[in-house]
C-alpha cells in the first residue's frame, strides 16, 4: 500500500475512542484552525486535528476537500504524512433562546502521523534547535 492509499476515512467514534472524548488531557497542541489530538489508531500513534466548527474559522467544504487532496498528493521526508481524515455530520440538541434546537453539527478532522520533537510553530519561534532541512507549505 503507498502514501496514497495510506490516508482512510476514520470515523468519529473511533476518533472519538482514541482521544478520550476529544479530552483537554489529549492535547498536543492548538492552531488557528483547530485543536491536535494524540491517539493511538491500528497501533500507530497518531495526531488528531478537530477542525474548529465556527463558521468564520473552519475550513468550508470545498476548503476541506482540497486540502485533503492536496494532502493526499504530498510525498517528501520533511512533511508529515496524512494517515486519515474525517467528515462527519451529527444532529444535536442544545439550548437555543431558552429552547432546545436540532442543530447539525459537522466534524471535519484530519489525522497525520505523530512525530515526536514539538511543533513548528515552537521550532520557529527559536524553543528548539531550527533544521535547515525543514520544509514548510503554503496553500494559496
Amino acid at each position: 500500500m503507498n502514501d496514497m492509499t495510506a490516508a482512510m476515512n476514520i470515523r468519529l467514534h473511533i476518533l472519538e475512542k482514541i482521544t478520550n472524548g476529544f479530552s483537554p488531557d489529549s492535547i498536543i497542541g492548538r492552531g488557528e484552525y483547530g485543536d491536535v489530538y494524540k491517539g493511538v489508531y491500528n497501533g500507530e500513534v497518531i495526531a488528531v486535528k478537530l477542525l474548529h466548527n465556527d463558521p468564520q474559522q473552519v475550513l468550508d467544504d470545498t476548503q476541506f476537500n482540497s486540502e485533503v487532496g492536496n494532502l493526499l498528493r504530498v510525498e517528501h521526508p520533511n512533511i508529515v504524512r496524512l494517515r486519515g481524515y474525517c467528515y462527519e455530520a451529527q444532529y444535536k440538541y442544545v439550548e437555543h433562546n431558552g429552547e432546545k434546537v436540532l442543530c447539525k453539527h459537522m466534524y471535519r478532522v484530519l489525522c497525520f502521523e505523530y512525530l515526536q520533537g514539538g511543533s513548528l510553530d515552537k521550532h520557529l519561534n527559536g524553543t528548539m534547535e531550527l533544521h535547515f532541512s525543514m520544509v514548510i507549505i503554503f496553500y494559496a
